[in-house]
């Protein structure tokens, strides 16, 4: 029983961090006219936005769409 109780305690706190991680920190990398890309220096995910300082949301957890 205390085994459970440590395996919960150890899975809660793990969420908890996952779920605290820096937002994105966008940085410029390309792109001309309306859209530019960006990458996150954290996460590593590219996006593309039209505003100056990049997208206001983390894209990590926007899977690929399979056609």
């Amino acid at each position: 029983m205390p085994i459970l109780l440590i395996l919960f305690i150890v899975l809660f706190i793990g969420i908890v961090l996952h779920k605290r991680r820096k937002p994105c920190k966008w940085e410029r990398t390309g792109g001309h006219g309306e859209l530019k890309e960006f990458t996150c220096k954290y996460c590593n995910v590219t996006a593309f936005s039209t505003q100056y300082d990049g997208p206001p949301d983390c894209k990590r957890n926007i899977k690929d769409a399979s056609l």
